[in-house]
């Protein structure tokens, strides 16, 4: 039997992260990498406020019709076709207290880390024209993506069986017989 959802605090905080990256995925970045044609106006009008509020300079190419940055592009293909069906894997895997999600789990969390170090690192030191002000603000809306990733691959690598323990498909501990 699973474990009540409500006893495991850090399960609820990777569901809605991941339930909350579906929409990001669909509707900002699919403008990114299929064109803001195909999108209802409202939401390219949202992508227009997010670049005017924070100065990104990716989506920024998007809303003047520019072409997306090669490495940007070929990292959200990646986040499209590759993590957005991860978002609900693991989402419900979560849900229903499942080991099963340990390893996809790992390299979900291991390939999203990796591709937000050059995001981040073109935030800090590149685009010099972008006001600190504004480069804060993009820190504050891309670390997460980072931080969250990092703290699932913890805990499923070095916190795994502690947090398995007492669920309905916990992995046995081996004891070493003296």
């Amino acid at each position: 039997m699973a474990r009540s959802l409500f006893s495991r605090p850090v399960d609820i905080v990777f569901i809605l992260f991941f339930l909350s990256h579906i929409p990001a995925t669909l509707f900002v970045d699919g403008q990114s990498l299929f064109g803001q044609a195909i999108f209802p106006q409202p939401v390219q009008d949202a992508v227009q406020q997010w670049v005017d509020m924070s100065g990104d300079p990716w989506l920024a190419k998007v809303v003047e019709g520019k072409p997306v940055d090669i490495w940007f592009r070929a990292i959200l293909a990646g986040e499209f076709f590759f993590q957005l069906p991860a978002f609900f894997y693991l989402a419900a895997g979560f849900w229903n207290d499942r080991a099963a999600i340990r390893i996809p789990a790992i390299v979900y969390s291991a390939h999203v880390c990796t591709t937000m170090i050059p995001i981040l690192s073109e935030i800090v030191l590149g685009h010099p024209e972008i006001p600190a002000e504004k480069r804060q603000i993009l820190l504050a809306a891309y670390l997460p993506y980072l931080l969250v990733p990092f703290c699932l691959l913890v805990r499923m690598t070095l916190g795994f069986n502690k947090w398995r323990r007492g669920s309905a498909d916990s992995v046995p501990v081996l004891k070493k017989r003296v």
